[in-house]
């Protein structure tokens, strides 16, 4: 366990004692700046995985089958989601988030078979 040094008490309970849900943390953001503007988008990394569609957890392909660990079991038809990790800032800072499937269907405008299938097809100039 690893304390801070000004405090005997634990760092994973500072954690547990700041943490906001959701709804509080929208709250916060309002209150501070609602405006928010997207620096930078993580190309990187892909921006869709294929999910479990029970769990909506990533599969693991296993010679050519798919496979959801926290389901235990295999997965015939696969969900494709989204997953963007963007850089973004407003008065108060600057940060990194992740953002899922629905939320980026928001910001984007188009449902993930509509992007995924041109991505496929020629690469990011087919999309950008």
């Amino acid at each position: 366990m690893i304390y801070n040094q000004k405090n005997v008490e634990p760092n994973e309970e500072i954690l547990f004692r700041n943490r906001k849900t959701i709804s509080e943390f929208l709250r916060i953001v309002s209150d501070t700046n609602p405006e928010v503007m997207v620096l930078s988008i993580d190309m990187n990394n892909d921006f869709y995985y294929k999910s479990c569609v029970v769990c909506y957890r990533k599969l693991v392909e296993i010679e050519l089958k798919f496979y959801s660990v926290n389901c235990s079991k295999d997965v015939d038809y696969p969900k494709l989601r989204y997953v963007l990790k963007v850089f973004a800032s407003n008065e108060t800072g600057s940060t990194w988030f992740v953002i899922f499937d629905k939320e980026v269907e928001k910001v984007i405008g188009h449902d993930i078979e509509t992007v995924v299938e041109p991505y496929l097809k020629d690469g990011w100039q087919a999309i950008l």
